[in-house]
């Protein structure tokens, strides 16, 4: 008998007003509160995700991250980077460049291609994000 077992990490991050997710490689969440608007690849501030966490979960190989805020939601398909280790900064790349910062790479979808529902939203300092992800 064999199991499967699918592991997730859900975290909430908020809005700003200066949200502009337009970045073409990157799309990224920070813990940081505030948001200049140098920070084009940015969806979400104050994130709370746990590196310990991240790490407790096993995900290995392609993973899904699911935002949902107000009933629309959005994914991305990407691969999980095991050397991930910010614990400040969550990227996620369309490339295969690999960085402390990089949490996954070969993404489907990154900045410029959230659902501009989800990104107008996200341009409210009291909206709240819920992000999870799974290994598929």
């Amino acid at each position: 008998m064999s199991y499967y077992f699918t592991f997730m990490i859900t975290f909430t991050a908020t809005g700003h007003e200066n949200v502009l997710c337009t970045h073409r490689n990157t799309i990224e969440f920070t813990h940081d509160k505030d948001l200049t608007l140098h920070g084009d690849c940015i969806l979400a501030v104050a994130a709370t995700y746990s590196l310990e966490k991240i790490h407790n979960a096993h995900l290995d190989g392609k993973i899904k991250i699911r935002m949902e805020i107000d009933g629309i939601s959005d994914e991305i398909i990407a691969e999980y980077n095991p050397l991930f280790q910010d614990a400040h900064e969550m990227v996620i790349r369309k490339t295969n460049f690999v960085d402390r910062r990089t949490f996954a790479i070969k993404a489907d979808k990154v900045a410029k291609d959230i659902d501009c529902r989800i990104v107008e939203k996200m341009k409210n300092p009291a909206a709240v994000l819920e992000i999870s992800i799974t290994s598929l």
